[in-house]
């Protein structure tokens, strides 16, 4: 399907950044030069692909690929124009799995908490006990003296 249609462009530039793209948008104003923007070029709707005209400039985006930002927490990825689909999908597949992971280890942390917490409570009553006997061992002790 992707091969099925073809266009011509007089030109093909490949911005880097935000405002090499601005830089260009304006330059194709002034000169009443029609841009094509192409993404990653994966869609089906060939709206990347330059007409038969040859007058047109090709707007390849496929620099400004970065995967910018990936919050599980907040279900949202921040990616750049030109990045491809598969990838988008790995680093949120990715991003899933740590966070995952992180929330593993929370619950894990929070058991180990909980059980030292019980612990902590069964070596404190311990000690009372062990201070009580004491005190019981040592009123008899005072108790056996007086006798």
């Amino acid at each position: 399907f992707w091969r099925q249609n073809f266009g011509r462009a007089a030109l093909v530039v490949e911005p880097a950044t935000r405002d090499d793209v601005q830089a260009l948008v304006k330059l194709s104003e002034q000169h009443k030069i029609a841009l094509v923007p192409q993404g990653g070029n994966t869609g089906l709707v060939n709206g990347g692909i330059p007409d038969q005209s040859g007058d047109e400039v090709l707007l390849s985006l496929k620099r400004m690929n970065r995967i910018r930002a990936v919050d599980p927490a907040g279900d949202y990825i921040i990616v750049e124009a030109g990045a491809i689909l598969a990838d988008v999908q790995k680093a949120a597949e990715a991003a899933a799995e740590a966070s995952a992971g992180t929330k593993r280890l929370t619950q894990e942390v929070a058991d180990v908490r909980s059980d030292a917490s019980r612990l902590g409570q069964r070596v404190d009553g311990l000690k009372t006990a062990a201070d009580t006997t004491e005190q019981t061992l040592k009123a008899f002790q005072d108790d056996i003296a007086a006798s």
